[in-house]
């Protein structure tokens, strides 16, 4: 039997496995004190499993140390994950939230909820398409976040579309295009200074001169 991965590799995170029909097979929630759980099931299925999808981590320093601080956890597990992958010989693929968002049209679902008190969220979606699925409490959200990704990655599968080759040309527009808006931005700069090669020009008249 075929087998799908996805993994949510938060403080409070999990893993959820799908079979070839995208049936619910497992959903594991992230245990800190016991974490080699996660690794013993990987290894039991490692034959079968067809493609694993990781949520990609971000850090944003610019929102202040509390940020970083909470990031710590999530960027360990990342690691954690991605060691007990390699382990077990099993590649992966690195699903930002955004992407996954899109796909399940959970985009902004946070703010969302923030905004209208109600709406999807990761979890619900997970509740409905997967009835059967232990995820009666809020904390199960990690899981929700692992059978969805899992989902999704049996759909690229199943109609050979490379997530991986499609995520390095998105980023390879971005660079590009950046790297245009720098090259305008300095043709600009060099074109307002051939009249003022020093930088001295004086300033423009005053519409309301006093004499």
């Amino acid at each position: 039997m075929d087998y799908f991965v996805g993994i949510d590799p938060g403080e409070y995170g999990g893993m959820g496995i799908v079979d070839g029909q995208g049936q619910y097979v497992a959903a594991l929630r992230w245990d800190r004190h016991r974490p080699v759980t996660m690794f013993e099931r990987l290894v039991m299925i490692r034959d079968q499993v067809k493609l694993v999808y990781l949520e990609k981590i971000a850090a944003f320093p610019g929102e202040g140390l509390g940020h970083v601080v909470n990031t710590i956890p999530l960027s360990v597990n990342w690691g954690i994950w991605q060691g007990f992958l390699l382990v077990a010989g099993l590649t992966w693929v690195e699903i930002s939230p955004p992407m996954w968002q899109a796909a399940w049209k959970l985009t902004k679902w946070v703010k969302a909820i923030k905004a209208n008190g109600h709406g999807p969220t990761p979890l619900s979606k997970a509740r409905e398409r997967w009835p059967d699925a232990p995820l009666e409490f809020q904390a199960d959200d990690g899981k929700a976040v692992g059978l969805l990704l899992a989902a999704l990655a049996r759909w690229d599968y199943g109609r050979t579309f490379d997530r991986a080759a499609a995520l390095e040309h998105q980023a390879a527009k971005i660079k590009a295009a950046k790297k245009q808006a720098r090259a305008v931005r300095k043709a600009a700069k060099a074109q307002a200074q051939e009249g003022d090669p020093w930088g001295i020009a004086p300033p423009a008249a005053s519409q309301n001169p006093i004499f």
